[in-house]
């Protein structure tokens, strides 16, 4: 039997776990960890960190991934398992709005009858030994997500799909130890990018409208001042003047969520119109300005 587990750095899981695209995404038990990495494997430490993994067992080709014409000149039979758990992520990014790394810098164990074998990412085991976590994420935050990365995965969404390149700016942020001024910077322009690719004049107005149409009902009633405030404030970061970082961080926190929102409205979209997931240009047509 294979087991395929991939470790998703700062994810804290409550006792909950969930089946979700043929594998469970779970809390590591230590007797498992002590399997696949005996070297590193201290049970103090690894009860603090309580490192979540998704894992699935079977052969790769049972993981149910998209087909991706790629994987004919990949000589990694893993590939297509990695993928679906990147799907995954993006899931856990969408629902939460969090600052989470991407896995394929951290630790992915392959585990065959006659041994186990490793591919270590650039931060090796450290987010997998030291901890430093988010707060555990809801009961609820895990079912949306489980639900997103079914829907997702069934209408043929790979995890590097247009339609997923805001989360690109959370990722990125997540892995990096950067200051609020100008961690606001990739999230306000990642959102641009994906919603406005061209040149307009009236930018701010341009986004509120375009983020009103997708969200409709769940749209924050102050979209419009809070995206002039945003604009203002990238404004001031780029000319060097200073910025309370307390609302510097405020309006990151607000990006995220709104990050995330926008995402999960856009592939809704495509899954009600069946637009193929290689089809968002037909989407962003409607919200372009004239």
């Amino acid at each position: 039997m294979r087991r395929y587990l991939l470790h998703y750095p700062r994810l804290v899981l409550s006792d909950t776990s969930i089946e979700v695209l043929g594998g469970t995404l779970k809390t590591l038990d230590f007797a498992t960890f002590e399997e696949l990495d005996r070297d590193w494997a201290r049970e103090t430490y690894f009860e603090r960190t309580r490192p979540a993994f998704w894992i699935i067992d079977g052969d790769p080709s049972d993981a149910g991934a998209t087909a991706d014409p790629a994987d004919a000149n990949d000589d990694d039979d893993f590939a297509p398992t990695r993928r679906t758990a990147m799907l995954i992520y993006n899931a856990l990014l969408a629902v939460t709005g969090g600052l989470y790394p991407d896995p394929r810098l951290s630790m992915e164990y392959h585990s065959y009858d006659q041994g186990v074998s490793r591919r270590v990412g650039p931060f090796e085991r450290t987010w997998l030994l030291n901890g430093g976590g988010l707060e555990p994420i809801t009961d609820e935050e895990l079912g949306s997500l489980g639900v997103l990365a079914e829907k997702w995965h069934e209408h043929g969404f790979r995890y590097d799909d247009f339609v997923f390149s805001p989360l690109r700016g959370l990722a990125s942020l997540a892995s990096t130890f950067i200051n609020p001024v100008l961690g606001m910077l990739p999230l306000i322009v990642s959102l641009e990018g994906f919603l406005i690719p061209g040149r307009v004049k009236g930018i701010a107005q341009h986004m509120a409208v375009v983020i009103k149409h997708l969200l409709g009902e769940a749209v924050p009633e102050d979209i419009e001042e809070f995206i002039r405030a945003v604009y203002k404030a990238r404004s001031r970061v780029v000319h060097g003047e200073q910025i309370p970082v307390e609302k510097i961080s405020e309006i990151c926190d607000r990006l995220q969520q709104l990050t995330g929102a926008v995402v999960i409205a856009a592939a809704r979209e495509m899954m009600n119109r069946k637009l193929d997931s290689q089809n968002f240009d037909t989407l962003r047509k409607e919200w372009m300005p004239s």
